[in-house]
């Protein structure tokens, strides 16, 4: 059997982990390396030649293009000659629309159609959570093309929440325990206004486990 290539558009091996669709993306290529796939990376979205030459090789259907949405002002193109043209299978990875936040109805109105003619093309799409795959649906996007993969949280989360659960059990208190990434669509501003209310109550302890969505460095100067 021929060995199957994956491409990586606009994505690096290895690259700075800071949100959760980054970290999805960094387990994908190792997962995908240690099946025995061809694993190849193209940095830049308008570089056509160099995907038909990595992938001149291969049959069609063994070529895989992986792209992230944030990449989709670039890639939307790219997308369509790589399905339609090249009959490659086109994947896509997507951990939050950003036409959802934005105050300007025009830049949302063009965010929402580029994120559109982006997806269209999508054999398989990747998502971190099942309020993504809701909106994919509503956009018309087929519902077996759609896969929630919900990333891991870094070990190091891991095993310092579970040292402090350890402690805090030994004195016999009360754990509310959140976990999920630090992004206004979960809500956190009502769970700080609950704390506050309960802060009163004895033998109640939150704790809140989850990554950052920008660089540690900028959270910590906002606090």
């Amino acid at each position: 059997m021929e060995k199957q290539l994956a491409v990586f558009i606009g994505i690096e091996e290895k690259g700075d982990i800071i949100t959760g669709g980054e970290r999805q993306l960094q387990e994908m290529i190792q997962s995908l390396k240690r099946n025995g796939v061809d694993v190849r990376f193209v940095q830049s979205g308008h570089d056509y030649n160099t995907i038909i030459t990595v992938a001149d090789k291969y049959k069609r259907k063994q070529v895989y293009i992986i792209s992230d949405y944030s990449k989709r002002f670039l890639l939307w193109k790219l997308n369509w000659i790589c399905r339609y043209k090249y009959k490659f299978k086109v994947c896509c990875t997507v951990g939050a629309f950003y036409f959802d936040y934005r105050t300007s109805k025009l830049k949302n109105v063009i965010d929402y159609i580029v994120s559109y003619l982006y997806l269209k093309p999508a054999n398989l799409i990747f998502t971190t959570g099942q309020s993504v795959s809701r909106k994919l649906r509503k956009m018309g996007c087929r519902n077996k093309c759609i896969k929630d993969v919900y990333p891991a949280i870094r070990e190091s989360l891991v095993v310092e929440s579970q040292k402090e659960a350890a402690e805090t059990s030994a004195n016999s208190e009360k754990i509310v325990l959140t976990v999920g990434r630090f992004h206004p669509v979960k809500g956190y501003d009502y769970l700080l206004d609950a704390i506050k209310f309960c802060k009163e109550l004895p033998d109640l302890h939150f704790l809140i486990v989850g990554d950052y969505e920008r660089k540690p460095d900028e959270d910590r100067k906002s606090v």
